[in-house]
C-alpha cells in the first residue's frame, strides 16, 4: 500500500522527471519529505515549487491531505504498486501515482479510448453511442475524459449496454470539470467503473491540465477512436499521444463539408485506420485477449437485444436489413430524408410534401419501431443502422 509520504509528493508535484530526479537524490518520498528543508538549493526543483515543499507547513499540508483523502474515500496508488495501471508503466512521462474513486481498469480486458469535440453534432453522438455500445456490449471498456460531447456521451453509452467505463480527469478527484457531469460521473461510480487523476484532491481544471491528461487517456488504452474532430482540436493532441505511444488510432469520416469532421478526415488522409463499424474495432482488439478476459465473445443475438431494449435509447429491430423492405412506402420516404443529417419538422413537412398531420402520424410510427429518434423537440434524425 502507498504510503502518505508518496501521495504527499504525488499532491505537490506532478512532473515525472522532478520526482524521479528527487527520489534519486533522497532514496525515498520519506526521506525527501523530511530533508525538505535542503530542496531551495536544488535546481531540478521548479522554482515556483521551492519555498512551497521547503514550507514547514508542509506537516499541516500532510494532515490535511490525509484527512481529505479518508473524508471522501479517495483512493492513492504508487506506480511500484500491483494495482496500478501495467499500461502505463512503460510511458516515458507514468506519473508515480494516481488519485482516484472506483475502480482502475483491469489490465486484464480490453480498452478503448473514445475522444471527440465537445460541440458535437448529431452524427457524431449517434455514432460515439453506437460504437461505444457496441464495444462495451463485447467486453471492451470505454475510456474518456467525462467532458461534455463525445466523453460524455461514450461514457453514458457504455453504461447503459451494462458495460465498465473510466474518466480521466484534468482536475481533482472529487471535483470533476464540467459540473454538468457530476450526475454521470457518480453513476460511473456506482455501476462499477472509475474516475482517475495524477491531480490531487481539490485540484481545479486549468487549461494546461488537460493535454498532459489526454497521455493517460490513450496510455490506458489499447486504441483511440476519433469520432468527431475538427482540424485544431484538442482531440488530436491525444491522437499525438497514442501514436506515440504505439497504440492504434481509428477514426470515422465525415462529410467534407462537415467543419467538425475535417480533423477525422485529414487524420485518415495522412494514415490513420478508417473504420465503419464496431466490429472492426474489436476485431483488432479482442484479438489479443481470451474470452473470458474481454468478459465474453460477441454475445448471442438474443442478449444484445436484451441490452438495446433496456438501455433508453431507442434501436433499430434484429435482421434491419430485411426488416427495411417491410416498411410502408410513405415510411421510406420519410426514413430516406432523415438519413444525411437532423432535421427539423417543417423541413421535413418541406422535403416530403406530407401534410403536417400525415408526417406526425409517419413520425411517430418511425420512432416507436427504433428507425429514428428524436434528438431535442421536433428535430429528428434517423438511427444509425449497422
Amino acid at each position: 500500500m502507498a504510503d502518505r509520504y508518496q501521495m504527499w509528493l504525488c499532491s505537490q508535484i506532478q512532473e515525472p522527471s522532478v520526482i524521479s530526479a528527487l527520489l534519486a537524490r533522497f532514496g525515498s518520498a520519506e526521506e525527501l519529505f523530511r530533508r525538505r528543508r535542503e530542496l531551495p538549493r536544488l535546481s531540478v526543483v521548479p522554482e515556483p515549487l521551492r519555498a512551497k515543499l521547503a514550507d514547514a507547513a508542509c506537516d499541516a499540508a500532510l494532515e490535511r491531505l490525509e484527512q481529505e483523502r479518508n473524508r471522501c474515500q479517495i483512493s492513492f496508488v504508487w506506480k511500484e504498486e500491483p494495482g496500478f495501471p501495467k499500461r502505463l508503466l512503460p510511458l516515458a512521462d507514468c506519473p508515480y501515482g494516481l488519485f482516484y474513486q472506483g475502480a482502475l481498469p483491469d489490465d486484464a480486458r480490453p480498452a478503448l479510448a473514445v475522444v471527440g469535440a465537445r460541440s458535437c453534432g448529431h452524427y457524431g453522438a449517434e455514432m460515439a453511442r453506437c460504437f461505444a455500445r457496441e464495444l462495451a456490449v463485447l467486453g471492451v471498456s470505454i475510456v474518456s475524459g467525462l467532458a461534455m460531447g463525445i466523453d460524455g456521451i461514450a461514457h453514458r453509452a457504455a453504461l447503459d449496454a451494462e458495460g465498465k467505463t473510466y474518466g480521466v480527469l484534468g482536475s481533482g478527484i472529487g471535483t470533476p470539470y464540467p459540473r454538468e457531469n457530476w450526475s454521470l460521473y457518480y453513476r460511473m461510480l456506482d455501476e462499477g467503473g472509475g474516475v482517475l487523476s495524477e491531480y490531487p484532491m481539490g485540484a481545479p481544471a486549468l487549461k494546461y491540465h488537460f493535454p498532459r491528461r489526454n497521455r493517460l487517456i490513450s496510455g490506458l488504452s489499447d486504441g483511440v477512436l476519433v469520432v468527431e474532430a475538427r482540424e485544431k482540436s484538442g482531440t488530436l493532441i491525444t491522437v499525438d499521444h497514442a501514436l506515440a505511444q504505439g497504440r492504434e488510432v481509428y477514426v470515422l469520416p465525415g462529410r467534407l463539408t462537415d467543419v467538425g469532421s475535417a480533423g477525422c478526415n485529414r487524420l485518415i488522409q495522412q494514415g490513420a485506420r478508417l473504420v465503419l463499424s464496431p466490429e472492426e474495432i474489436a476485431e483488432d482488439i479482442l484479438r489479443t485477449y481470451s474470452p473470458s478476459a474481454a468478459g465474453a465473445a460477441a454475445p448471442p443475438e438474443r442478449e444484445l437485444l436484451v441490452t438495446r431494449e433496456t438501455s433508453g435509447t431507442p434501436e433499430p429491430r434484429a435482421n434491419h436489413k430485411n426488416e427495411k423492405n417491410t416498411l410502408a412506402s410513405d415510411e421510406k420516404i420519410v426514413y430516406a430524408c432523415l438519413r444525411l443529417d437532423l432535421k427539423h419538422f417543417d423541413a421535413i413537412v418541406d422535403e416530403t410534401g406530407y401534410r403536417p398531420s400525415e408526417l406526425a402520424g409517419i413520425l411517430l410510427s418511425l420512432e416507436t419501431g427504433g428507425w429514428i429518434s428524436q434528438p431535442a423537440p421536433n428535430y429528428y434524425a434517423a438511427v444509425y443502422q449497422k
